[in-house]
């Protein structure tokens, strides 16, 4: 059994993780511990009732830079469940521009019932991108309505 002196295993941690965060700067931002980075799909007509899915409670909702964060709460505990941002590109024209947008949740059926929570971080890159690209401007403001089984969440998002 060879002994490794601890400073020769300190810096081979040093090392690794400087490569790793050297590497992730091309892989794209990396979500925060706790957090599931979940899909975003965009759709040119959406019925946020239809595309919602099984039953959740948005609990907080926080855009950061090009991240949408949501808390979410819901029931389950004997499956996986599997969270996609849908966006509209059917922008409502107003000042500023709003699209509507609806978080789906499929439980794949799940039947337990234990409260389950998470934090759920999508990117809105491909909004943004479909707003340059109608609006010819590099920045501005996008104003989401989440829809929720309540009423619809508006928050904006400037870039």
């Amino acid at each position: 059994m060879a002994l490794t002196h601890p400073r020769r295993r300190v810096a081979t941690i040093l090392v690794s993780v400087g490569t790793v965060l050297a590497c992730s700067d091309r892989l794209g931002p990396l979500p925060a511990p706790g957090v599931e980075l979940i899909p975003t799909g965009l759709v040119t007509t959406l019925d946020p009732a239809a595309a919602a899915g099984a039953p959740y409670t948005i609990d907080s909702l926080r855009v950061q830079s090009d991240s949408l964060y949501l808390g979410v709460s819901y029931a389950g505990g004997c499956r996986q469940h599997q969270f996609q941002l849908v966006l509209s590109t059917s922008f409502m024209e107003s000042e500023p521009v709003q699209t509507r947008a609806v978080l789906s949740h499929d439980d794949h059926e799940d039947a337990c019932e234990a409260l389950l929570q998470d934090v759920l971080s999508a990117t809105l890159e491909p909004i943004k991108h479909e707003w340059q690209r109608s609006y010819q401007s590099p920045s501005g403001t996008i104003l989401l309505r989440l829809w929720t089984a309540a009423e619809p969440i508006t928050i904006p998002y400037t870039f």
